[in-house]
Order: C-alpha cells, then sequence, then structure tokens
C-alpha cells in the first residue's frame, strides 16, 4: 500500500478532475455503505444515489453528471467504475509470491510445471496435472490428477481443483 494520498495526488497519477479540497487525505477505498473516514468510493450510475446522502467515505469517484448530487470532495471522470478498480489495486496491490515449489508442497512426477511457477506450502499437484507459466498457487492448494491449470492463474488458498461439485454429472 503506498500509504495516504491526497485526491489531487491520486487525479495525478490516475488522471480525472478533483472537485473539492484536492488536500484530502485517503488510504483506502470503500463501498458506499462501509466506506469510514480516510476512504473513497463511487457512484457509476443512478441506482446508488440516495447511497451517496448517507455515505460516511471522506471522498467520491463519478461521473461529470452525477457530480452536483453531492458536496463531498470528489474526482470526477468518465468511467468511475474503471477508476475505482484502478484505484483499489493502486492501494492493495496483488502480493507476488517468489518463483519455484515450496518444500512442503507435494508435486506429482508426472505433473508439468511452467516456467516462472510459485507453488505454495503444503500444496498437492496431482499426477498428470499441469500449471501454466507464470500462476502462483497460494498454501493449501490441491489441484487434482489431470487437472490444467492456465497460464497466468492465482489459485488462492484453500482451493480445490478437479473434485466433484458444481456441473459434474
Amino acid at each position: 500500500m503506498p500509504g495516504p494520498l491526497t485526491l489531487g495526488e491520486i487525479a495525478s497519477r490516475l488522471g480525472g478532475r478533483v472537485a473539492g479540497d484536492p488536500r484530502t487525505p485517503i488510504s483506502q477505498v470503500g463501498s458506499l455503505e462501509r466506506a469510514g473516514a480516510g476512504q473513497i468510493t463511487f457512484l457509476s450510475g443512478p441506482r446508488y444515489k440516495t447511497k451517496l446522502a448517507t455515505t460516511r467515505a471522506a471522498a467520491v469517484i463519478l461521473g461529470p453528471e452525477m457530480e452536483g448530487l453531492t458536496t463531498l470532495p470528489r474526482i470526477v471522470c468518465e468511467h468511475p467504475y474503471a477508476y475505482f478498480a484502478r484505484l483499489s489495486q493502486l492501494f492493495n496491490p496483488l502480493t507476488v509470491q517468489a518463483p519455484g515449489v515450496h518444500p512442503s508442497a507435494v508435486v506429482a512426477p508426472t505433473a508439468r510445471l511452467g516456467e516462472r511457477i510459485s507453488i505454495g506450502p503444503r500444496c498437492v499437484v496431482g499426477d498428470g496435472a499441469a500449471i501454466g507459466d507464470d500462476s502462483c498457487l497460494y498454501p493449501g492448494v490441491t489441484v487434482y490428477p489431470r487437472c490444467l491449470i492456465g497460464a497466468r492463474a492465482i489459485v488462492h488458498s484453500g482451493a480445490v481443483i478437479g473434485a466433484d461439485g458444481f456441473g459434474i454429472a
């Protein structure tokens, strides 16, 4: 996380126009309903405009057609939803795992492992399974035999790939 940024600094990095105090400090993103002090939220359409009146966010991202709905400090841009997504990535970057296979992982000798992959602690990769290039298996992932994980995949902790479940006849 980059630490608190002002609205002006955010607009300098991502574009958009600041209305209100450009020195408003922002330390995180949040939803209209749950954002609090130091957080910024967004409004991308009229459906949630009633929630804008009760938000506790420090600032809001919205389109030019919605700008008059609030006196909160705001960033006005053409695509608030996409802007919020980019800002979310700025405040919450993905944790990049070091490439390699953790010593506690169990990988079948017939499994195919791509380049620059990361297999975390207590993962299990079954016979004939394949993990694509630049993929990351976080701790505790199980990949059943003959399952394919494509390139640039992220599989979060505790996931089980290939077990019976929805869609299996």
